[in-house]
C-alpha cells in the first residue's frame, strides 16, 4: 500500500491550447486560418491582420473555412483592421456562424467587410 501524500492529490490538468495555424493564400491576396480563434490564439490572429493590412491593396481575402470557433475579441480584431484599411474592403470567406452575428452586432450597416458565409 502506498501512504505518500502524492498519490492521494489530483495530478493538476494542463490546458491543451487551441490549435490554430495561418497560411498565405496562394492564388490571391489574403489568409487562410484553421483552427479556432480565442484567446488562447489571438496573438497569432492579430499579427496575421496586421500582415495582412500591411500587404492590402484593394480587396484582401480571409477564408476561415477550417475556423470552428472565433471569439468576440477576433472579431473585434477583424474589424478594425478593416475599417483602418486605407482603402477597399476585406471579403471573409466562409466563416464561423457567430461571426457574422457579433458583426451585426457591434458594427452594423459597416461596408468594409463582405462577408461569404458557408
Amino acid at each position: 500500500m502506498d501512504a505518500s501524500p502524492a498519490a492521494d492529490r489530483p495530478v493538476p490538468a494542463v490546458p491543451a491550447r487551441a490549435a490554430f495555424e495561418v497560411h498565405v493564400l496562394p492564388d490571391r491576396p489574403g489568409i487562410r486560418a484553421g483552427g479556432e480563434i480565442s484567446t488562447a490564439t489571438g496573438s497569432v490572429w492579430r499579427e496575421a491582420l496586421s500582415q495582412l493590412a500591411r500587404r492590402h491593396t484593394g480587396v484582401s481575402y480571409v477564408d476561415l473555412s477550417d475556423v470552428a470557433f472565433v471569439d468576440v475579441a477576433a472579431v473585434t480584431a477583424l474589424a478594425v483592421t478593416a475599417l483602418n484599411l486605407p482603402e477597399g474592403r476585406m471579403v471573409v470567406e466562409h466563416p464561423p456562424p457567430q461571426l457574422s452575428r457579433v458583426l451585426q452586432m457591434f458594427w452594423p450597416g459597416q461596408n468594409r467587410i463582405e462577408v461569404r458565409p458557408r
